[in-house]
């Protein structure tokens, strides 16, 4: 499923950001089976959500510049028989 990959991306994504160890733009999008415009949208989304990430020329990396944490997650259960009613 898409929903599920694009989930497992940004989780991934903000785990590498948390260790600082994304290295640079391409090699991240690499990493992430993305191009690096399409990577540079999502950064700038989770920035607009607050999410307080920069880039380290320096280290080649980006970080949190504060301690942030991002938490996506899908459940799946099946509905018994009186929420089927619903």
């Amino acid at each position: 499923m898409k929903l599920l990959h694009q989930i497992e991306r940004i989780n991934l994504l903000h785990q590498l950001i948390v260790k600082e160890h994304t290295h640079t733009p391409c090699v991240l999008a690499k990493r992430l089976n993305i191009s690096v415009s399409r990577l540079y949208a999502i950064i700038d989304e989770l920035k607009a959500m607050g999410a307080p990430i920069y880039y380290c020329r320096n280290k080649c990396t980006y970080f949190y510049a504060t301690p942030y944490d991002i938490n996506i997650s899908v459940s799946f259960t099946p509905l018994n028989a009186a929420e089927q009613k619903l």
